[in-house]
Formats: C-alpha cells, structure tokens, sequence
C-alpha cells in the first residue's frame, strides 16, 4: 500500500535538478540511438513488463502524420520506451522533464533517442515549441505524459494539465489515448499490462484556446478513465490519499 498527500506528488524519487548546461538542451536526435533504444524497448516491454498493444489499428490512417499521444503515467523506464513500438517508418518522440538529463547511465542519451526535453525557462519555450512543430510536420508522433509524475503500476488516472493540451490546440493535429491497464499473470506478483489506443480525438477549432484544451483534456481523460475502470484488474500497488485529521 502506499499514500499519497497530492496527485502531483513523485512517488519515484528523480535526481536534483542542477541548472542545465544550455548544450546538454540542444543535443540532437540520432538514428543509431534510437535503432539501439527501440531494439531495447522490444526486450524491456514486450519481455520484461508483458505489454500487448490493443486497438492499435486506429492509428493507422494517421501513420505518416503527425499526431499526439496521452498516456497515463505508470513505468518509469517502460513508459520512455514504449512510444518506440507504435510507430512505424519513422522515431517516436517523447516530451520529458529536465530531471530526466541527470538520470545515471542514460541521461546524457535520451535526446539523441528521441526525447524532447522541456526547458527549465520560459524563454527557451518558444525554440521547444518550434522543435514540437517540426516533429509533426515530419509525420513524427509525440507521446506526452499529462500526469506529470510517475506513479508505479497505478490503475487510476490522475488528474491532467490542460496545458499538456496546449500542442495539439495550437497545430490543429489529432491526439490519441494510449492507457496502461493491469492485470494478474498466472505466474509472478508482477501484473502484466495492456495498452489500449482510442482515438482520434480532433481539438474544437470553435472554442478559445483555453476552452479547445480543456474541453479535450476532458475528452481524452474521460476515455482512458473508461479504460482503466474496464480492464485494469489488478492492483500491485494500492494508492490510498492520506487521511488527515
């Protein structure tokens, strides 16, 4: 069992986050090291953690464009990876905090991968927004983790950040639900997992801004919580908030 005081709580402990070498930030993409994490995804997820992908058909008209994927926010290495499965003919990328630099061994390595790193200041903003926009015009998906923290094996979902939404909103561009869901294996403790992809889900061109991100933070949260209450199954970890007097 484990509590929780608040949903934006980190239930898996990151490295202090030191103030980033600006190089560290602009490091490139590069196709020998994503071919060597994409190899290892297959061992990691379908191997390791037992993931099989449902409903991945609905991705297949939009295979070639861009478009986002919202995932629930439930294994620190396997959710890295597993955007690498899904696409085809060309890099998943995937939107990650700064902590994730300074992660031993392969922190130095998750850009040239294909994560996209947020940067710690508003005024680099403008130059990630750009570099989001390029990956879709180049029909690359972007896969973003709107609970913002890790928290193992949970089977709920946890409030989202409307501005996690502010992307598709922005570049008028289809998003996807990718929900892990879990359940028991006949042998082990562990649960394995089973994605389930639903979509697309288009932003409304006749709201604001701030209403359009709302209203498909809403729609896309509502689905996956569908999801979850469906076919996840199995709880390894029990989530309590805690009660205080």
């Amino acid at each position: 069992m484990q509590y929780f005081d608040s949903y934006t709580q980190d239930m898996v402990a990151l490295p202090p986050v030191d103030t980033p070498d600006p190089r560290a930030l602009s490091r490139e993409y590069n196709p020998t090291v994503y071919a060597a994490a994409k190899a290892f995804a297959e061992l990691l997820c379908r191997g390791a953690l037992h993931v099989r992908v449902q409903n991945e058909q609905v991705l297949d008209p939009y295979r070639g464009q861009g478009y986002f994927l919202y995932g629930n926010h439930t294994q620190p290495m396997g959710d890295a990876f597993l955007p690498m499965l899904l696409a085809k003919g060309v890099p998943a990328k995937t939107i990650a905090n700064v902590a994730n630099l300074q992660v031993p061994i392969i922190g130095p390595y998750i850009q040239a991968g294909g994560a996209l790193v947020v940067p710690p200041d508003l005024h680099r903003m403008p130059a990630f927004l750009q570099t989001v926009t390029a990956c879709i015009q180049a029909g690359e998906p972007v896969t973003i983790y709107p609970e913002a923290h890790v928290w193992p094996y949970d089977t709920q979902i946890r409030p989202f950040s409307r501005a996690a939404f502010h992307y598709p909103v922005t570049l008028q561009v289809p998003s996807f639900a990718m929900t892990s869901t879990y359940q028991a294996r006949r042998l082990g403790t562990k649960p394995k997992i089973t994605v389930y992809l639903d979509g697309p889900f288009w932003p409304d061109s006749t709201l604001s801004t701030r209403q359009a991100q709302q209203q498909l933070a809403d729609t896309v949260h509502g689905q996956m919580v569908k999801r979850a209450a469906q076919f996840s199954t199995y709880a390894y970890i029990d989530y309590r908030k805690r009660v205080t007097s």
